[in-house]
Formats: structure tokens, C-alpha cells, sequence
């Protein structure tokens, strides 16, 4: 269950050791020299994900293997939320509510690699296994792990697809996005808390240099990168979320 359901001012900010930079260096793809070919275009987030999640292949049967799924979001999708809100207690709370999703996903398919060797098998199998009753209200099972990754990940798609088009503020973008894929899911309290917050965004010119870049045009072309490589992922996992009737609407 995301952690935003929690009141706000319990949060504490994240604060990582040696600051965004640092961060943005380590997720560089491998301890070796890679190919030209075989590495991110730049050292930004965006082009550090957009390489990562580019390495998700299909299967044969066009389904995502878990696994690569993991390696691609697990210790590297929640490091742009510094970047987005500037830090603080709400980039806190959402940093732990992507991880904490990503680990439940994670310890899910660490006990059951045989079975749950793509997200598609995943929600079959457990769903026909449990039922989807004993799904919900199991908050560590692999559907609600599953479900609140991807609607931190469909957060951060829609955030950037609204910063590209550059006809909104950052904090309007914030607050639109947050209206769009999460405000459904809270409650009133956490809903006016968590939608105020969403508008406590850095400058566009802040951003773009947060992302390592120099204009406007230069980030724009990075994000559609990275839209271009997750969106149809995304599309693909709610797609089997609600094949499987496991899109829960409740609030938490």
C-alpha cells in the first residue's frame, strides 16, 4: 500500500550521502568500460533510465521478465524525486513509497522464481492461486506490490510528459499529474495534504540543470527518450492488471 496514505508530517526527508550528483553518477550501467553503443546517452537521470529500461526484452510470448523488470527500476527509478520537488519530506515519502513497492515485487519473485518469471505470470498465477480478495487485503502480495509500482512509475511517466510539453509550471505539472494517476486512491486527509505538497516544485530552469542539462530543448528530447521506452511498458502492465480484475480502486 503507498505510504502516502500515511499523514505527511510523519515523513522524514531522505537525504542521501554526497548529494544528487553522486547519486546520478552511480547509476552508471556496469563496473566495466562499456561499448559506445552500450551505455546511457548522458549522465542524466532520464538517460541513465531510458538505457536501463531499454535492456527490458520481451519474451517470445511478449510478456516482461521480472527479473529485468527489477534491475531496471530497483535502487535507480526513485532518485529523480529530488530533482522534481526539491527534496524535502514529499520527495521523502515517495522515494519510500517506490521502494517499498519495488521490494515487495522483489521479495515476491525471489520466492517464487520458478513460477513468477514475468510480471504477466505473476498476477496470473497468484490471482488464480489466492483469489483476488486474499490479493487485496494481503498488502504484501506480488498484485499490490505490482500495482503501486506501477502507479509510482506511471507518476513519474505522466509528470515528465507534462514538463515536455513546457506549457505548464513545474508545480502545475506536479498537481495535474497528481490529480491524473494518484488523487483517486486517497482519502480527503491525505488527498488535501499530499495534493498541496505536489505543488512545491523547483523552477524549470532549476530542473533542467538538476537534470544535467543546459536548455529546455535539451531536457525535453532527453524526457521523450524516456517516455518513449517506459510508457509502452506501462501500458502493458495495467493492461494485465485489469485482465486480471486486480486494479484496485480503494482509497488507503
Amino acid at each position: 500500500m503507498s505510504a502516502l496514505a500515511q499523514e505527511t508530517n510523519e515523513s522524514k526527508p531522505v537525504v542521501t550521502e554526497g548529494g544528487l550528483a553522486e547519486d546520478v553518477a552511480k547509476l552508471s550501467v556496469s563496473e566495466g568500460k562499456p561499448d559506445a553503443e552500450d551505455k546511457p546517452v548522458s549522465e542524466s537521470w532520464l538517460d541513465q533510465m531510458t538505457f536501463h529500461v531499454g535492456k527490458i526484452k520481451l519474451t517470445p510470448e511478449g510478456e516482461i521478465p521480472t527479473d529485468q523488470w527489477l534491475s531496471a527500476f530497483c535502487d535507480r527509478a526513485d532518485k529523480c524525486y529530488d530533482i522534481l520537488f526539491g527534496g524535502g519530506m514529499l520527495a521523502g515519502q515517495l522515494k519510500g513509497d517506490i521502494n517499498n513497492s519495488l521490494t515487495t515485487v522483489k521479495k515476491q519473485y525471489e520466492a517464487n522464481k520458478d513460477v513468477f518469471v514475468t510480471i504477466e505470470k505473476m498476477i496470473e498465477v497468484e490471482v488464480k492461486a489466492r483469489g483476488k480478495k486474499d490479493c487485496f487485503k494481503d498488502k504484501t502480495s506480488a498484485c499490490i506490490g505490482q500495482l503501486w509500482t506501477y502507479r509510482a512509475l506511471n507518476f513519474l511517466c505522466t509528470f515528465m510528459e507534462y514538463l515536455i510539453k513546457g506549457d505548464l509550471t513545474p508545480s502545475q505539472c506536479g498537481k495535474q499529474t497528481y490529480k491524473d494517476c494518484l488523487e483517486r486512491y486517497h482519502g480527503w486527509l491525505a488527498r488535501t495534504a499530499v495534493g498541496n505538497a505536489m505543488g512545491w516544485c523547483p523552477t524549470r530552469e532549476k530542473i533542467i540543470e538538476s537534470f544535467l542539462f543546459k536548455t529546455q530543448d535539451e531536457m525535453a528530447e532527453s524526457a521523450k527518450r524516456y517516455v518513449s521506452v517506459l510508457r509502452p511498458l506501462l501500458d502493458q502492465v495495467i493492461a494485465i492488471m485489469d485482465k486480471n480484475d486486480v486494479n484496485f480502486p480503494d482509497k488507503v
